[in-house]
């Protein structure tokens, strides 16, 4: 995923940052492996990164890739967060 999609996820990400001054929380809907999720969830000013996913083996394997930030493994059209975030990608 990261090397078709990294480009343009990168340049949104450029974005982003650009406008961010404060610790921030991330969620990310439609994580996949989490490669979105690890990339944000180290930036030194993000204070928590989520990532949201329909599928148990996308969901697994970014957990067995990374023990540092949040994976859920939900039906994004019935989810409901648990807390609010400051950017949803």
């Amino acid at each position: 995923m990261a090397k078709g999609h990294a480009s343009s996820v990168n340049a949104i990400l450029d974005f982003t940052y650009k406008h961010i001054k404060d610790e921030f929380s991330f969620l990310d809907a439609g994580c996949g492996n989490g490669w979105v999720v690890r990339k944000v969830g180290n930036h030194p000013l993000c204070n928590k990164a989520i990532g949201v996913d329909g599928s148990r083996s996308m969901i697994d394997k970014a957990i067995s890739i990374d023990s540092k930030n949040t994976y859920e493994c939900e039906d994004l059209i019935d989810w409901i967060p648990d807390e609010k975030v400051d950017v949803v990608f």
